[in-house]
């Protein structure tokens, strides 16, 4: 007990010193973590937890678990980034948690100290799982879920396995399909309808692939061209009897029911109290026009998470093809007793696939869309891991993914460093985030020709760590102090520390608002923005420099510019202009 106990706790330290240092090191980054830490500061200092709002105004785009839970963080710690992140990181602790428990119930112990390192080592995880946004809080509610649903099977039959063609055998009993049910509540409260969605979707497809794979098997199917066994075989799984009989077994009534009760108080609350403003637009706008229709700009091809999973899961995606291609391979076969592993594959399948698909399909793309299957990539990786750390010959799969690292980590190098001579000036240091990926795909393409692979999987492990901690604790911090937002909104607050009247014309970033410390003004015209300044002795006003002009006739003649500032990755300068005050005009010429 106390031989299986120490690496768990060593695993469990290491992960949470990857979550929780420095958390608070970085600046908040545009836009996605300003707007959210904004609107959970507005709903702390307002006292009002039911209607969210970002610089005064109504914010329909998320519900509000993330902001409640935001509020209590700064209750505790104060209004400053770690505060802000610090239930996200918590939230993604609790991810890595239900992750280890799933690797272990479906593979085994090392499979399951495995899976939390390499989720929590890939690029997009590592970087949302620290960020303030709901992405955290969704995706350890839907994961708490699927972990509830394995623990359920495995309770019931053993191991996790259908025995039978009924979809009603072998499914969780009723204290785990409650659990269940009640993380898709807590998901609908952090992203919306999605929380359960994905949950029904995943389970339900693999209820159809599973059950299907215990019938009775048709001695002459293989006469049959294969276009005619795959268009049988397509036909029988989705026929609507098997759909209906297969979403009967998943207790509907009892699945939705406790996940509504659990949601649907606040949903109602906010929209009564915004006389339907918030409900309408959330359910319209944000989430069945962004599904049917592409908004803000982000669309993309079918195949759009093909590379952006490439990059989210780097440096585990060398190997993912490899990973994914043992899976089927498994979860093909026909009877679980030829393969005991078979179920285990299915379902993960079914999770990752049903995820991209349906976000492949939705008019609006973001790469951060498809995080609910990272952790079903990373059991699958972690799968493939423990094969190759027990295997004593040489593996195409190791050697050449090994090789990919390496050359992706040398050009991470060379592209981190050019960004940061040319974009970030004066970054070239940047070029150490490839370092670790480079040593690792090296010390993996050498080792893995001696045969044995324990070494080439500690090599990935070292290197994926290395890489995370280079990205994250290091390089990040130093990347957001560079943004307009940061910079401009501390000129302002350290004008005006309790957080005075603060404008903008021809310019916006939601950074402004958090770190100015109180609520900024959207002017139309250069009349309006100098009007600002005119009608209050220390207003601030943010203009871009080709502004300046037009601006400057309509203002006070003690009206000047109090620092400069450059716009984060543009070749733009931003103006902070007032009267001059707490900060001196000398400031004008501050460093750009």
């Amino acid at each position: 007990m106390h031989g299986r106990m120490l690496p768990r706790l060593v695993v469990l330290a290491a992960l949470g010193a990857m979550l929780f240092g420095n958390l608070g090191g970085a600046r908040l980054f545009d836009r996605d973590e300003a707007l959210n830490a904004s609107c959970g500061r507005e709903m702390f200092e307002s006292g009002n937890y039911v209607v969210p709002t970002f610089n005064g105004n109504l914010r329909t785009a998320k519900p509000a678990l993330v902001y409640w839970l935001m509020s209590a963080s700064y209750a505790t710690f104060g209004v400053t980034e770690f505060a802000a992140r610090f239930f996200s990181a918590v939230a993604s602790l609790g991810t890595l948690v239900c992750v280890y428990f799933c690797g272990r119930l479906l593979f085994g112990e090392r499979v399951g100290l495995f899976a939390p390192v390499v989720l929590m080592t890939g690029l997009l995880f590592a970087a949302v799982g620290r960020a303030c946004t709901p992405d955290p809080f969704l995706l350890f509610s839907f994961t708490l879920a699927m972990t509830c649903f394995v623990a359920g099977v495995v309770q019931k039959n053993g191991r996790f396995v259908l025995a039978s063609p009924d979809p009603r055998d072998g499914l969780p009993g009723l204290v785990w399909w409650t659990a269940v049910s009640a993380a898709m509540g807590l998901a609908v409260l952090a992203k919306g309808p999605v929380g359960v969605i994905l949950p029904t979707g995943v389970i339900g497809l693999y209820l159809l692939w599973a059950t299907d794979a215990r019938r009775e098997i048709d001695p002459t199917a293989n006469d049959r061209p294969a276009w005619q066994r795959w268009l049988l075989d397509t036909t029988r799984l989705l026929s609507p009897a098997r759909i209906w009989r297969c979403g009967w077994a998943m207790r509907p009534l009892m699945l939705f029911g406790i996940a509504i009760a659990i949601a649907a108080p606040w949903y109602l609350l906010v929209s009564m109290q915004t006389n339907g403003e918030w409900g309408s637009t959330f359910f319209w706008h944000d989430n069945v026009r962004r599904f049917t229709s592409s908004l803000e700009g982000h669309d993309g091809p079918i195949v759009y998470y093909v590379p952006a999973i490439l990059i989210g899961f780097f440096p585990w995606s060398p190997f993912l093809a490899h990973a994914i291609s043992a899976a089927w391979r498994t979860g093909w076969v026909a009877q679980a007793e030829q393969e005991p592993e078979a179920d285990a594959h299915r379902f993960l399948i079914c999770w990752a696939g049903l995820v991209v698909l349906l976000f492949s399909l939705a008019g609006t793309k973001l790469p951060n869309y498809v995080l609910p299957a990272y952790p079903a990539l990373a059991l699958l990786t972690a799968r493939q891991l423990e094969r190759w750390a027990a295997s004593t010959t040489w593996d195409r799969g190791l050697w050449l993914g090994g090789l990919s690292l390496a050359v992706c980590g040398a050009g991470l190098t060379v592209a981190a460093g050019v960004a940061g001579h040319f974009v970030l000036l004066g970054h070239e240091w940047l070029a150490i985030v490839g370092l670790p990926s480079l040593v690792a795909g090296v010390c993996v393409f050498v080792w893995s020709q001696t045969g044995s692979g324990e070494r080439p999987v500690r090599a990935l492990l070292a290197g994926a760590v290395g890489c995370v901690v280079a990205i994250m604790g290091v390089a990040a911090p130093a990347v957001s102090t560079q943004q307009d937002g940061v910079t401009l909104g501390r000129d302002a607050r350290q004008r005006e520390p309790e957080g005075g009247s603060t404008a903008v014309f021809a310019y916006f970033a939601p950074n402004l608002v958090f770190y100015s410390g109180g609520q900024v003004t959207e002017t139309a015209s250069p009349q309006e923005a100098a009007a600002h300044v005119a009608g209050d002795a220390d207003a601030l006003l943010v203009i871009p420099e080709d502004q300046w002009d037009n601006v400057r006739p309509h203002l006070p003649a003690s009206a000047t510019i109090l620092s400069r500032r450059r716009e984060f990755l543009k070749d733009r300068t931003l103006l902070l202009v007032g009267r001059p005050g707490t900060l001196a005009a000398g400031d004008a010429n501050a460093p750009r």
